[in-house]
């Protein structure tokens, strides 16, 4: 009996300092990466719609530096070229359409119905 209710015990004492290990780990901060690869718009659009699977290996979830041109602006994104668009967490300071921006952003998908590659955490640089 006493065997049984220490190895319990023992299992228990495992999986909460697993689940503790798991639950409080850094997380990610994909705004003060480093940006795997500078393309234009029009770049990183190309790619994926040349070789999407290859295109979404290299850079799914990865932080890019995409230049363009402002075509459409928003509260809480921007257009660039009318083939990327990035997703703000906090807004943007102010803009203006036509104007040429740097933006550093994580690659969330390729929405192929519209042909725009889609940014989060994105900041102006």
């Amino acid at each position: 009996m006493e065997k049984w209710f220490v190895r319990s015990y023992l299992v228990a004492l495992v999986a909460a300092g697993a689940w503790y290990y798991v639950n409080n780990k850094a997380h990610r901060d994909p705004t003060s990466e480093q940006a795997i690869e500078v393309l234009t718009a029009a770049e990183l659009n190309d790619r994926f719609t040349q070789d999407p699977g290859s295109a979404t290996a290299a850079f799914l979830d990865q932080v890019v530096q995409v230049k363009g041109q402002l075509s459409e602006i928003e509260s809480n994104y921007v257009v660039l070229d009318d083939q990327v668009i990035a997703f703000f967490q906090e807004g943007h300071g102010p803009l203006e359409l036509d104007q040429k921006v740097v933006i550093n952003g994580r690659v969330t998908e390729y929405d192929d119905f519209f042909g725009q590659v889609k940014l989060d955490f994105a900041v102006i640089q």
